[in-house]
């Protein structure tokens, strides 16, 4: 069988959980904490005496002996002979050049002789601009001034 919702008739209470479990605290702001205004200042001397002062003792240094004896660590005698430790660990091997992979071009003059008209002259062609007629002031002064209609029909550059 269908279920089908069917809305409760029972009317809704005006209390809220948030109202129900909210407890109302009669609190106090903390007042703010300020210094004194007055400074206490220490009657006395101040004494340079610290505690590194105090505490430090000096302690006697021991030589510790060398980790290598450096007597083995001696130049080769004879002149350098350009062999480094790069050099001869890791050895110089044959390489050929690197090869190009991309398809080799050469330029092929065009056999047809250009027109001098490029794709930017053929698609902007130039057009005459319209000569620029004064409106405006024609319609003002042809009220104003009735007997001068004539002059404000020119054309002007």
């Amino acid at each position: 069988e269908k279920q089908v919702w069917v809305p409760s008739t029972i009317p809704l209470e005006s209390s809220t959980t948030a109202r129900d479990h909210f407890v109302k605290h009669d609190s106090v702001p903390a007042k703010s904490k300020r210094p004194a205004m007055s400074l206490h200042r220490n009657a006395g001397k101040v004494s340079d005496v610290t505690s590194h002062r105090v505490d430090y003792t000096p302690k006697q240094m021991e030589r510790v002996p060398p980790a290598q004896d450096y007597s083995s660590l001696t130049c080769v005698p004879g002149p350098f002979e350009d062999s480094t430790t790069q050099k001869t660990d890791y050895k110089e091997h044959e390489t050929r050049p690197r090869s190009s992979h991309t398809p080799h071009r050469t330029y092929k003059a065009p056999t047809v002789p250009m027109d001098g008209l490029t794709n930017n002259k053929a698609d902007y062609a130039q057009w005459e601009l319209p000569k620029r007629t004064v409106r405006f002031a024609a319609t003002v002064f042809k009220k104003i001034f009735p007997n001068l209609a004539g002059i404000w029909d020119q054309k002007y550059p």
